[in-house]
């Protein structure tokens, strides 16, 4: 979901005589999509170790008895509301 934008940047000056907008618009662009890389970047390495280790027999013993339990949970959750 994108995010409402203003009619003019936040970054720029109200004034006729101001900054140009689209080097702020740029340089925040930038930021944006550097942190957004960095980010997913990181959350697909982690994903990717973790999947090794969830495939073992016992990681797949340890998760069907959490999904259980959580199902449960929930269950009972519907069941008291």
């Amino acid at each position: 979901m994108l995010p409402r934008l203003p009619r003019r940047p936040v970054l720029a000056p109200a004034g006729a005589g101001g900054a140009p907008a689209g080097p702020q618009v740029l340089a925040l662009g930038t930021v944006v999509v550097a942190v957004a890389l960095v980010g997913d970047g990181t959350y697909t390495l982690v994903a990717g170790r973790l999947s090794r280790r969830l495939r073992t027999p016992e990681a797949q013993g340890r998760l069907s008895g959490t999904s259980g339990v959580v199902y449960l949970g929930l269950a009972g959750l519907a069941l008291a509301g």
